[in-house]
């Protein structure tokens, strides 16, 4: 295990940083989640963003939000979703298919954190607790940035 960690490590290509032996697993999105990935990023964490393919990332709404280069508007070209996940990878899965949770639980076993800023028990119904993760990955560091917290009186906004 020891020995492929540190082969991992020497083919990571996050410039060097404070964070630069790190790999999340990111589902986070918005300011908050995608913000802070940002930030990790930045000091060289690898961040891999999770979308779910069949939203297209319509949920994150920074996607359409300005400032823009130019006269173009679209999903995609919002300057502040771009700011927000720059250095960052990227991949689309369709977390209905088992093929997708499959690859999703590879990507999980070689991350060292996985971050999502859903809203209560979304990550639960997609099989994705924190006992399903540790499931996964024993010593795995899990986030959850839930705008209105998993318990109490607003949860179910």
């Amino acid at each position: 295990m020891q020995a492929s960690r540190a082969a991992e490590d020497q083919s990571r290509t996050a410039k060097e940083g404070a964070l630069s032996r790190i790999r999340i697993c990111d589902f986070s999105g918005q300011l908050a989640g995608a913000g802070a990935t940002r930030t990790l990023a930045a000091l060289g964490a690898q961040v891999i963003r999770i979308e779910d393919r069949l939203s297209d990332g319509a949920w994150d709404l920074f996607r359409g939000i300005g400032p823009y280069k130019d006269e173009r508007r679209g999903h995609n070209l919002g300057g502040a979703f771009n700011n927000h996940n720059v250095e960052k990878l990227g991949i689309s899965l369709n977390m209905r298919k088992p093929r997708a949770k499959g690859l999703l639980h590879e990507i999980i076993s070689i991350s060292d954190v996985v971050t999502e800023n859903f809203s209560a028990g979304v990550f639960e119904r997609w099989g994705l607790s924190y006992k399903e993760l540790t499931a996964i990955k024993p010593d795995i560091i899990y986030v959850s940035n839930c705008g209105f917290g998993h318990t109490g009186p607003y949860t179910h906004f």
